[in-house]
């Protein structure tokens, strides 16, 4: 009753309510550019080729993971009136295979990422004068910050609590298919999980994206 009831509302008040507020911060803000400042025409090497590889294929896996996810929430809802039953069904069945096989990639470039950047992402005193300096996102100040600013490290560890929850819950509601050692109560508990953690990680990857384009 909560999955066909209530989830795809929260869902929607999640996704939609972040991307709404974004749009009305962007109206607020504008685009938020560097400092009017002379470029010194030295370029540094932010990421290089392996951590840019890493990212880019983790995230077009994450970006295919939330649509097939979200599929079964909303798909039958939008998607099935639209194009007919028999191509949502041929669609949902391609959504489920690449929901989960592209779920062990995803989930080893999530492992290297926090095996390169856990360093750069450990909390210090710096992180609490950009957050009181208002991150830059409010006033006209840049504030300094390390490799990564408090927003990004709360990226990153917001991210990798909830991708921890999906991926084990992941494993519970996937053991119907190699050997079913888990109840049918205990996976609905697991499916339950990891779809609120899911639209959850969904939201804050909006606000990624929407920082890595207009900030």
């Amino acid at each position: 009753m909560f999955r066909e009831g209530w989830l795809p509302w929260i869902g929607a008040l999640a996704i939609l309510g972040m991307l709404g507020a974004l749009a009305l911060f962007f109206l607020w803000r504008g685009r938020i550019i560097t400092d009017h400042s002379q470029e010194s025409g030295k370029k540094i090497l932010r990421f290089n080729a392996f951590e840019r590889f890493t990212h880019w294929m983790t995230a077009v896996c994450f970006i295919i993971l939330s649509l097939s996810g979200l599929n079964y929430i909303f798909g039958k809802r939008l998607l099935m009136p639209l194009i007919g039953p028999d191509a949502f069904g041929a669609l949902a069945q391609y959504a489920k295979y690449s929901h989960v096989y592209l779920a062990w990639p995803f989930m080893l470039g999530v492992a290297v990422m926090i095996v390169v950047w856990i360093r750069d992402n450990i909390p210090n005193r710096i992180d609490w004068e950009w957050l009181k300096a208002g991150g830059g996102f409010i006033g006209s100040k840049h504030p300094h910050a390390g490799r990564f600013n408090a927003g990004q490290k709360g990226v990153f560890w917001g991210q990798t609590a909830l991708i921890g929850v999906m991926f084990v819950t992941g494993l519970v509601i996937w053991n119907t298919y190699f050997g079913g050692l888990t109840s049918i109560e205990t996976q609905r508990w697991a499916l339950l999980a990891h779809s609120l953690a899911a639209v959850i990680a969904i939201a804050i990857i909006v606000v990624h994206i929407y920082a890595g384009i207009w900030v």
